[in-house]
């Protein structure tokens, strides 16, 4: 038996009325429904907050995240698992939300650790989103609309975007005076 059906099986027998209800809202949170009325809140108060030099580097981690994902939900072509609470009408592999779990909130947390000044704000900001991250990862599982190795790749792609955007942000134009 390969890690997951383990996963998926535990999940089956844990699975109970309150889990359902509790994760069903915490999945909520990683719906490209509610996460692009987000995107588009962020990228306003970076500009209103004159933070426009995070926009770009924003703007490359959810997009770039999003469409990879897609792209790779179409070339791998997997199934999800049979049985699970949610209907979903896409491919399984990559996992969307824990990929856009990753890269949203990630940034959030990038951003939030930049402007911090107490060591406890940055602390707290990075506790909570991957807090955050992990359960809405656990909650697709939960729900039984992916399989372990679904969310451990949309976690990888939402990072590897993640790291991207954070490059883009970080990256000093050249002084080309002479």
């Amino acid at each position: 038996m390969n890690i997951d059906n383990l996963v998926e099986n535990f999940f089956l027998t844990v699975r109970n009325p309150l889990g359902i209800k509790f994760f069903a809202t915490i999945t909520w949170l990683g719906e490209w429904k509610l996460v692009i009325f987000f995107i588009i809140l962020t990228a306003a108060i970076f500009w209103l907050k004159n933070k426009k030099e995070y926009i770009l580097a924003f703007l490359v981690t959810v997009l770039g995240a999003e469409i990879s994902g897609q792209i790779i939900k179409v070339l791998v072509h997997r199934t999800r698992p049979d049985g699970g609470l949610e209907t979903e009408n896409t491919f399984s592999f990559p996992s969307g939300h824990a990929l856009i779990a990753v890269a949203f909130y990630g940034f959030l947390v990038y951003y939030f650790w930049r402007v911090s000044r107490s060591q406890a704000q940055k602390s707290l900001f990075l506790i909570a989103g991957l807090l955050l991250i992990l359960l809405i990862g656990l909650s697709r599982l939960y729900l039984g609309v992916h399989f372990f190795s679904d969310v451990i790749g949309g976690y990888v792609l939402g990072a590897i975007w993640l790291v991207a955007g954070i490059y883009v942000q970080q990256k000093k134009p050249k002084n080309t005076e002479v």
